[in-house]
């Protein structure tokens, strides 16, 4: 058997770290591709070393995870409630919002099959007016 002193890493890519960590895929691979630029990660080719990934988001201050979990989250009908009382959004309907979910648009964890939003980026997002939505524009008869 060969020793080897330094084993090489274990790379997995974007897709199989967020399904790992159970992190919806475009918020986690907007966070590896900033967490690559600033040097704290290093990647090979389209893949990343799991052990430093591991490792930032279990040694960090307080990982964007982590602190994405210490908040409140909603389900996606909670979220779409609290969408529904502001009145720039009343018209929106539940199925958009869940694909807007689904895309990315607006940052969740997938937990199991169910997606989590954060109370306070769900907040950030209705006064900003960020979530796109194009009300139906009555027809003329």
């Amino acid at each position: 058997m060969l020793y080897l002193p330094n084993p090489p890493p274990k790379l997995k890519n974007a897709t199989e770290l967020s399904r790992l960590l159970g992190v919806h895929y475009s918020y986690f691979s907007k966070l590896l591709n900033q967490l690559t630029k600033d040097g704290i990660i290093k990647k090979f080719r389209k893949s990343y070393d799991l052990s430093a990934v591991l490792q930032y988001f279990y040694t960090a201050p307080l990982p964007p995870i982590r602190a994405f979990l210490s908040e409140g989250l909603l389900t996606v009908k909670e979220a779409f409630r609290i969408l529904q009382d502001s009145e720039d959004y009343a018209g929106m309907h539940q199925r958009t919002f869940e694909r807007r979910v689904q895309q990315g648009i607006i940052p969740s964890l997938k937990i199991g099959s169910t997606y989590r939003i954060s109370k306070s980026v769900l907040s950030k997002m209705i006064s900003n007016n960020e979530i796109p939505y194009r009300p139906k524009q009555s027809r003329a008869t």
